[in-house]
């Protein structure tokens, strides 16, 4: 008996642990399970844009935190991503464990916040705790938190999401509008669509609230974060955007963007609703009017919003309380989608991580549609918490899985050309084998790619891949056909991308002719004035057609801007007349 009665003591009561849901156990909760799903993820390499954002980033792996305040990146101005990554890379390099961790703990952390938003307005402490699970677990944000390079996401919605939650209080003195003001800032920082909290923030304030003082202290303040990140923007940064017209969306004018919206639309709606099959890397446009590409998702789109719609309708109708909220939450999904239907266009034509802003919005919508459904009898309240378990359950299941397809990029792309087979994808999937030595393997994927669209990079990789598998004359051919491509440029006001200059002049020196290889260097200065590679090519080049004079002075140019045992022994042996023995290791 007394047995009985110590293991009665020590057993766990899982109905006190839920029962009541207090904050803290709410917390507990969201960090336990959010731990379970993404732990698989936590191992996972560096993929897609990861590589060139930070493992071959000078400015991150130089330590230079504030580079990106005065400077942009491919024309986009996020600063806060890039200082994250750089104060990153001094504490822990290359493990990838300590860069996954902080996204998954950003998400946990908006996870949270969604609750106390949620619990705000449903005053039901477990609906609310089940709304934030499911944005915690659901597949369609997964992306957001597995691909490192997309930290810039995570971050703008934190930001907007911490100035929400401060606005929540009851009371609001100066120093909370400072606060927001501050967090406004931050959100825009890490990404240029943190300006949709310029608009939630006021519309909550002002149509929740009814604080119509208040609301104009937060645009006051809002008008404040705005002014400086202008200054930063414009007086240190750009302009410009630096993407010039090459993805196929980016070649569409507005009407035939407008084409695709149907399609967009019915993409998201689906990945939410049935997230089975979730685009990696989707670049596909529709071009023409047909029924399966545009009748059809314009009818469901049509008769999805006339639905949501028709729920705000039948809530002022029955002068719900949560009327309000619904319609706040029907625009927070608007604008939010709004952002992303290519009116402007963007570099892939859908993407699972722009979806993890609207997701709130839609989220919030169902939530209150499916409380004002008229009084649930007890047994039919029990199904429906089971089916949420299971709900629960099954969007995790999937989310784990999906963690493994980002294990790696040979893994990721692998899976991205079975959903679409396009020409960056193939591209990806080629300079993720080529990372991992399959040479073979790579060249088949860059000349898939090639056959679907040429351009300079998948020309170059070619190239490259060529070069590793022994094969130094075909990658001459492909790096002149990188160099004299016309349809991409990514690093725009650049004429071409560094890497295009670099390794045709080195091939050239080391397989071709020394003169081309010169002459190569030479536009690379003109296009990268001040770059250390190009003057030491430069000197091998002018040393090898018996330039020694100019050969030396290139080589005097490349140790002054890099002072190594490189640049030390072509100047030595060059000073010299000693023959040039040079090892490269591509």
């Amino acid at each position: 008996m007394q047995r009985m009665q110590d293991a009665e003591d020590f057993s766990f009561d899982f109905k006190h642990f839920l029962t009541p849901l207090t904050t803290r156990k709410a917390i507990c909760w969201i960090v336990i399970i959010g731990v379970i799903v993404y732990a698989n993820m936590l191992f996972n390499g560096f993929v897609w844009d990861d590589n060139f954002q930070i493992v071959t980033n000078p400015v991150v792996t130089g330590g230079q935190f504030f580079y990106y305040f005065t400077h942009t990146w491919g024309g986009f101005f996020r600063p806060l991503m890039f200082m994250i990554w750089t104060f990153l890379y001094q504490l822990f390099h290359y493990n990838t464990f300590f860069y996954h961790l902080p996204q998954l703990l950003l998400h946990i952390t908006n996870a949270f916040f969604i609750f106390l938003l949620f619990n705000y307005f449903l005053r039901r402490s477990t609906a609310s705790l089940v709304l934030a699970l499911i944005f915690l677990v659901h597949p369609i944000n997964e992306e957001t938190v597995a691909y490192i390079a997309n930290l810039q996401d995570m971050l703008f919605v934190f930001f907007g999401l911490a100035a929400l939650v401060l606005l929540l209080k009851r009371s609001t003195h100066l120093s909370t509008f400072l606060l927001v003001s501050f967090l406004l800032l931050c959100s825009l920082l890490s990404k240029e669509t943190g300006i949709v909290f310029f608009f939630v923030l006021p519309l909550f304030l002002w149509l929740c609230k009814r604080e119509r003082r208040a609301t104009i202290w937060l645009l006051l303040s809002e008008a404040v974060s705005t002014i400086i990140y202008l200054l930063l923007r414009y007086l240190f940064g750009s302009f410009v955007s630096y993407l010039e017209v090459f993805w196929p969306i980016d070649r569409l004018n507005l009407h035939q963007r407008l084409i695709n919206v149907p399609s967009i639309i019915l993409y998201y709606i689906q990945a939410f609703f049935i997230p089975l099959r979730l685009a990696i890397d989707r670049i596909s446009v529709i071009s023409t009017i047909d029924i399966q590409n545009f009748y059809l998702p314009f009818a469901i789109d049509v008769l999805f919003f006339v639905l949501l719609t028709g729920g705000y309708l039948y809530l002022r109708r029955k002068k719900s309380d949560l009327a309000v909220a619904y319609l706040f939450f029907f625009i927070w999904f608007a604008l939010g989608l709004l952002f992303h239907l290519q009116l402007i266009p963007l570099e892939m034509t859908v993407a699972n991580r722009w979806f993890y802003f609207p997701f709130v919005g839609l989220l919030g919508m169902l939530a209150i549609g499916v409380i004002e459904i008229p009084t649930y009898t007890k047994p039919v309240v029990h199904f429906a918490q089971i089916c949420l378990c299971i709900l629960i359950l099954l969007l995790a299941v999937r989310t784990i899985t999906r963690n493994t397809n980002w294990q790696n990029g040979v893994t990721l792309f692998a899976h991205a050309i079975q959903d679409e087979n396009n020409f960056d994808a193939e591209n990806n999937y080629g300079a993720a084998l080529s990372l991992e030595g399959d040479n073979q393997t790579a060249i088949k994927a860059f000349t898939e790619s090639i056959a679907l669209s040429p351009y300079e990079a998948n020309l170059r990789n070619l190239g490259s891949a060529y070069l590793d598998a022994g094969y130094p004359k075909k990658a001459i051919g492909y790096f002149s056909k990188a160099y004299l491509a016309q349809t991409y440029n990514m690093d725009y006001p650049h004429k071409r991308n560094l890497d295009t200059y670099q390794e045709l002049a080195l091939s050239s020196y080391l397989y071709g002719s020394a003169s081309e290889a010169r002459q190569i260097a030479i536009n690379g200065l003109m296009d990268y004035p001040n770059t250390q590679s190009f003057y030491l090519i430069e000197a091998l080049s002018e040393y090898k057609i018996g330039e020694k004079r100019l050969a030396l002075n290139a080589s005097e140019k490349a140790y002054e801007l890099m002072p190594n045992q490189q640049t030390t022994y072509v100047y030595h042996q060059i000073s010299n007349n000693l023959p040039i023995k040079i090892s490269v290791s591509h």
